[in-house]
């Protein structure tokens, strides 16, 4: 078989793919444009690319529906409607070209797609029955046994090659932070003694061990970044304009401010008062056209919190935020002052000057912290 020499192959699970579907943000944009310097390859299952798609379909056919509810919403409370309605989406067609954006921007990357196993029906039966990993104790998990098995046969043919799975459903393969004993032993019978997989809990995760500590750094880039010289982008103006957007689509944003999840509470960033201790972390070469900065500031924001009837009623941790008793059918709603330590990432060009992509990496504020990517 042939394949590119690497010291590692990355098999990516199907939830890694759910919040960037197009792979344009930062993490992928590392992952993709770098990984050949760890080296390592990437392999994605073909049940992966499956089920990334009909995600797809699901969080298309989910936000078409909303933005027809937004459109009638509107029309309601207009005293002219618009000559012309927007046209419908073709959904299929939308879907192909997403099917074909997907495949291309992987294998642009020089992704192997793992084909399906060819284990037959009753192992796979008995595995079920007996509840060993990755199916759990309700007998749920064959389309994560189907990653393991590809993931299993890749490594037949790359013995040398250590195995890294990156998945957000760590428990799914694993006994605590490492590869479940069961599946070791699996390992240790069909492969060669001492076979191990690592197993990874987010791409950040990943691109923090495996990538970055691979990248030349550009230290006259952070310097300059730092000191705000002109040759550069403007950091602190670009904070000051463009950091509050990101938050304010930060949907975690309530699991540092007060602990709860998301669909416990809302926050949104209503205002910045003020950012201080803007500093650059690092920067880092990515490609020849493109450079990645990490930097840190600290926060200081008015939030608005609110708790409807249905959250008051479902959660323990709702109704002990508000504290107040509240109607079934009503809501509260209030500001906050809050500081925030925020660590956010930016692509540049080759010459440090335009942003091609930001995110926020970590949160830091009254109630914990928070990895994003996790």
């Amino acid at each position: 078989m042939c394949r590119v020499d690497a010291d590692v192959f990355v098999v990516l699970d199907t939830n890694i793919f759910y919040r960037d579907f197009l792979l344009r943000g930062n993490a992928f944009r590392i992952l993709l444009e770098s990984i050949h310097f760890v080296p390592a390859r990437l392999c994605v299952p073909e049940v992966v690319l499956d089920e990334t798609l009909a995600k797809y379909r699901e969080a298309l056919t989910e936000r078409v529906s909303a933005d027809a509810k937004a459109q009638r919403r509107l029309r309601d409370i207009l005293v002219r409607s618009p000559a012309t309605q927007p046209t419908p989406l073709d959904e299929e067609e939308v879907v192909g070209a997403y099917e074909a954006h997907l495949k291309a921007r992987l294998t642009e990357a020089g992704t192997k797609f793992l084909p399906y196993p060819k284990d037959l029906h009753e192992d796979v039966v008995k595995r079920e029955l007996l509840r060993s990993k990755p199916f759990d104790g309700q007998g749920r998990g064959y389309r994560d046994y189907l990653i393991w098995a590809s993931l299993r046969t890749e490594m037949y043919y790359a013995p040398e090659e250590a195995v890294v799975l990156v998945t957000a459903n760590t428990r799914d393969f694993c006994d605590g932070d490492a590869l479940a004993a069961s599946l070791r032993d699996e390992l240790d019978r069909y492969h060669h003694p001492g076979a191990q997989v690592a197993v990874v809990a987010s791409l950040e995760a990943f691109n923090d061990a495996y990538v970055l500590p691979k990248l030349e750094r550009r230290e006259t880039l952070r310097t300059a970044l730092q000191a705000g010289g002109g040759s550069t982008l403007d950091l602190h103006a670009w904070t000051v304009s463009r950091l509050p957007a990101l938050l304010r689509d930060e949907d975690y944003l309530i699991y540092v401010t007060h602990g709860l999840e998301p669909e416990q509470a809302s926050v949104h960033v209503s205002a910045v008062d003020a950012i201080d201790d803007l500093s650059v972390i690092d920067a880092k070469a990515l490609s020849p056209t493109q450079q990645l900065v990490i930097a840190s500031a600290r926060v200081s924001a008015v939030l608005s919190v609110e708790v409807d009837g249905d959250q008051y009623e479902r959660f323990e941790e709702s109704r002990r935020l508000l504290g107040d008793s509240l109607e079934p059918s009503g809501s509260a709603s209030w500001y906050e002052r809050v500081e925030l330590d925020v660590r956010f990432s930016l692509v540049l060009d080759a010459n440090g000057k335009d942003v091609v992509s930001a995110e926020i990496d970590a949160l830091e504020g009254p109630a914990g912290s928070l990895r994003v990517g996790d």
